[in-house]
């Protein structure tokens, strides 16, 4: 089928096309800052258990030398 194309169109496409790069871009760094707010978190909680451990174990051996 042959389209003929007006100017109007053409513009329009470039148009639809730019927006759907943007809301890419701006899904895909949304996206990042999700995943860098879950690493922080998940390092939040292995250093929070591990200082729980720590104490734990400073308890443990506290109550051992008495």
């Amino acid at each position: 089928m042959i389209r003929f194309i007006k100017d109007g169109d053409e513009q329009q496409h470039n148009n639809n096309n730019n927006t759907t790069i943007t809301t890419i871009t701006a899904t895909a760094a949304v996206t990042a800052a999700a995943a860098v707010t879950a690493a922080a978190a998940a390092t939040a909680a292995a250093t929070t258990a591990a200082a729980a451990a720590a104490a734990a174990t400073a308890v443990t051996e506290q109550q051992q030398q008495q």
